[in-house]
């Protein structure tokens, strides 16, 4: 807008549009690029086979465009060697769109400064569908050059390692940088025409370790001994499944053919209120719309099966927000948003039902475009959301502060580069990117609400419920007290019929297992994602005796054969593995002179303890009868075994 004066010398205001007709190219290029192809024809005239060929290559006369990156495949889970959590990103939507002839890629801003040249995996010749190497930002390189137009997809798979634990906010989230560029390569070897854009929060992968440790001081262990299990790190989240196996072989010494442990997590189902003999049964319930998780747990053996111990609810949810997942979503939908001037990709997840409207907001879906949606609940917790801290067994969400937030972590930019306030939040400005999740001083709340109560530390935990007591230096006090563990005796039930007439009569024995045991613990979590650890230990020795016949005549001598031996461990003989092919007494490790025994009873009966050990067992019966005999082989570790 101007003044000027008209022709009788009156002051006007007149006003003028100015164009940037530069600005109006680029912007349409962008959005409608055009690729051209160079086409090279050779002919040989020479040759009388006259051969010839050609080469396409495509060429984009206008400047990159970094927006568009896509994660379009692979389960986001801590890559071990499965090529399916390995994730697939597609830049076919970047600009100009056709081909890249220079990118660079940051697959993690968290531990790769974006500042740092080698934090950026370059790839000269466009994508190549081929992984990184376990532990490296590379990628895999061809063992050929790549002829024709480059691709547009490249890989990655996240290790154990690189995802860490607890050191990502929110938990497991992933911000990718990608810098694509174009034009004649510069003095630096970079292109001339360059592009840089950020994918905060692309994806989230759940950090997951299933390693655990045997907290008893050996390996080697006796009989029926209790071992203590202690996982390497218990804080992990979103798990559904957690089950051990106690680590029975089934088909070598003495044991059950199962033996385990397992509890299942259930998310966000409706309350229906406290139960009695539940862990919930005094919370104060008026049919309020609550959500709960809770676990059950179950113990397996041969004799029971799969028991049910008990259910544990874990937390109430009394206030949570929905969230659409923004995965593999359609280009119709991309470009719906885009003609409200929106890019999809910088739109929050908790703001999608306020556009599109499943039900819960009271908002109705008149654009049909909801059905591409998967929305799902998101509890408040303050791992991820900046308003949340936990009091005691409470998580409480600050409404208001004095002085107040100016600032939010919801805001995105629109196709004009302008900053857009969340929907959800559309009265509070937006200052800071959806990377800035610090929690708000909560000195400064001045008006909260509760939206969790916790009840059980399975909210939080993965540890177990019994206590290890250890004595350290053998003196018969307890130096150490360990909570939290994992225990499993190596004991199991048989069930037997101790009348021969009527083998109705039953009753049950525990009796002490023996064997090389390989106790493994196994971990599902909600993505999908499964991780597996195990351990080898030895519980007893193998210890079997046998006679020619149970049934002999008075007056002769019994014979008993036997086959005392330990088993291997960490000592692998692949022809007698996992028992040694030696006895108890010339193994030259343990082998103490003297100290080793073999205690036998020929009569159970009769009180009289015959403590001595022959080359071949024997004993000679003058009286007839019926005989139970008892042997019980001790080795130089002090185990003893009865059979």
């Amino acid at each position: 807008s101007y003044p000027y004066k008209d022709m009788f010398g009156k002051t006007r205001f007149g006003s003028a549009i100015f164009v940037d007709s530069a600005l109006h190219r680029e912007d349409w290029f962008d959005n409608n690029a055009v690729c051209f192809n160079v086409v090279l024809w050779q002919k040989d005239t020479i040759h009388p086979l006259l051969c010839e060929s050609q080469a396409t290559k495509s060429l984009a006369l206008v400047p990159p465009n970094a927006k568009g990156l896509e994660w379009v495949d692979g389960t986001p889970c801590p890559f071990t060697g499965n090529f399916q959590y390995i994730l697939g990103f597609d830049m076919a939507n970047t600009k100009p769109g056709c081909t890249q002839s220079w990118f660079a890629v940051n697959y993690d801003t968290v531990q790769l400064p974006t500042n740092q040249t080698g934090s950026w995996a370059v790839f000269n010749g466009g994508g190549v569908l081929a992984p990184s190497r376990p532990g490296s930002a590379l990628p895999f390189q061809l063992p050929y050059a790549i002829v024709g137009n480059t691709g547009t997809q490249f890989l990655k798979g996240y290790t154990p390692g690189q995802i860490g634990s607890g050191q990502r906010t929110p938990a497991g989230s992933f911000t990718v940088g990608l810098i694509v560029g174009n034009g004649v390569p510069q003095a630096n070897g970079l292109p001339a025409c360059l592009d840089t854009a950020y994918y905060p929060d692309m994806f989230r992968i759940l950090y997951m370790n299933p390693a655990f440790t045997l907290l008893n001081s050996s390996p080697h262990m006796c009989a029926g001994a209790t071992a203590y299990f202690q996982l390497e790190d218990p804080i992990q989240d979103s798990i559904t499944a957690l089950r051990w196996n106690w680590g029975y072989p089934g088909n070598v010494g003495r044991g059950p053919q199962q033996g385990g442990y397992s509890e299942e997590f259930y998310y966000y189902k409706e309350y229906n209120g406290p139960q009695a003999n539940r862990n919930d049964a005094n919370i104060a319930y008026n049919g309020e719309k609550w959500l709960y998780n809770f676990i059950v747990r179950y113990n397996i053996d041969d004799l029971s099966g799969t028991k049910l111990i008990d259910t544990i609810v874990v937390n109430i949810i009394k206030k949570w927000e929905v969230v659409a997942s923004k995965k593999q979503v359609s280009k119709e939908v991309i470009d719906l948003f885009l003609r409200e001037n929106l890019v999809y990709q910088d739109i929050p997840a908790a703001d999608i039902p306020f556009y599109l409207g499943d039900g819960s907001n009271n908002c109705v879906d008149t654009t049909s475009f909801g059905s591409f949606f998967q929305f799902g609940i998101k509890a408040y917790h303050q791992n991820s959301d900046p308003d949340v801290w936990q009091v005691g067994d409470k998580r409480y969400l600050c409404k208001t502060y004095n002085p107040a937030i100016v600032s939010d972590t919801t805001f995105f930019v629109n196709g004009s580069g302008n900053r857009v306030p969340s929907l959800k939040y559309a009265g509070v400005d937006s200052f800071t990117t959806i990377q800035d999740v610090t929690n708000r001083n909560k000195a400064n709340c001045t008006s909260s609400e509760e939206v969790t109560q916790i009840l059980h530390f399975r909210d939080s935990s993965l540890r177990g419920y019994d206590t290890y007591e250890r004595d350290i230096d053998n003196d018969g006090v307890i130096d150490e007290v360990i909570t939290g563990v994992y225990k499993h005796t190596y004991r199991y039930p048989v069930v037997r019929a101790i009348d021969p007439c009527d083998p109705s009569v039953k009753d049950t024995i525990w009796v002490n297992a023996n064997a090389p045991m390989t106790p493994n613990f196994r971990l599902n979590n909600t993505t999908g994602c499964s991780g597996f650890g195990a351990i080898s230990m030895n519980v007893g020795f193998y210890n079997d005796f046998w006679m020619d016949s149970t049934a002999i005549c008075q007056g002769l001598t019994l014979f008993v054969e036997d086959s005392i031996r330990y088993y291997q461990l960490g000592e692998q003989d692949p022809p007698t593995y996992p028992i040694h092919d030696f006895a108890l007494w010339q193994d030259p490790a343990r082998f103490i002179p003297n100290i080793e025994t073999v205690y036998y009873d020929w009569d159970s009966t009769d009180g009289v303890w015959d403590n001595y050990q022959s080359i071949v067992p024997n004993h000679f019966y003058p009286e007839p009868g019926k005989y139970t005999i008892t042997i019980i082989p001790k080795d130089s570790t002090g185990c003893r075994d009865t059979s």
